[in-house]
């Protein structure tokens, strides 16, 4: 059956339709709940309760529209199986969020899926102005790629936009001491930052990554 955050269900023996469907919700309840709620020094998505909407249970685990909060030490595979297109769909995402630390996770991406992804979407809040997608740490993570490497800070604004002015690149945002692991057969790799595509080299060469590592087996 189909995962759901990154767990795989066991094998469920026949039983009536009526029966199956209340089994599934109530093992759906089971699994949704502790994430959102997560109290310090427990695993999980956040290190601390958020508010409703601040985490969203999905095919990738994602924090949105939220501020000070940490995603540390989660094992994820093959967790962002939604919305290939762009860079959504990561193993873990933030978007229109600060103050958000990421960091002693493992994660398999799966053919086609990104690693850890910052993106601002220049999403407008309801009293006006706009979320910054700013003053975010990504350290000290293990990343592995069934194919191509795909992780780092991607702007959606467009020109004219408030945002658009680097808010990614010139926010305060960290990526650095991370592992990458590949193979040798795993195609060009999707680096991005800002509005721009990078490899290995040119990521490095504007000030990411300076102590992260790529591991080529």
């Amino acid at each position: 059956m189909r995962r759901l955050t990154g767990f795989r269900w066991g094998v469920i023996y026949p039983l009536a339709a009526g029966q199956i469907d209340w089994l599934l919700r109530i093992m759906m309840l089971a699994l949704l709940a502790p994430p959102v709620a997560a109290a310090a020094d427990v695993r999980g998505v956040a290190d601390e309760p958020c508010p409703p909407g601040a985490i969203a249970v999905e095919p990738g685990a994602s924090i949105q529209a939220a501020v000070d909060r940490a995603v540390r030490d989660n094992v994820l595979r093959y967790n962002g199986f939604g919305h290939r297109k762009w860079f959504w769909g990561a193993e873990i995402l933030v978007a229109a969020s600060q103050d958000v630390e990421v960091y002693g996770n493992t994660l398999t991406a799966a053919v086609g899926g990104c690693g850890i992804v910052l993106a601002d979407q220049s999403r407008p809040m309801k009293n006006g102005g706009k979320y910054k997608t700013r003053d975010n740490t990504v350290r000290s993570n293990q990343m592995h790629f069934e194919r191509a490497a795909c992780a780092g800070l991607a702007s959606d604004a467009k020109p004219g936009d408030e945002n658009f002015a680097n808010i990614i690149t010139d926010g305060n945002n960290v990526f650095d001491s991370n592992v990458y692991r590949v193979s040798r057969t795993s195609g060009p790799a999707r680096f991005v930052w800002g509005h721009a595509i990078f490899d290995w080299v040119g990521l490095r060469r504007k000030g990411v990554e300076l102590n992260g590592e790529l591991v080529i087996h």
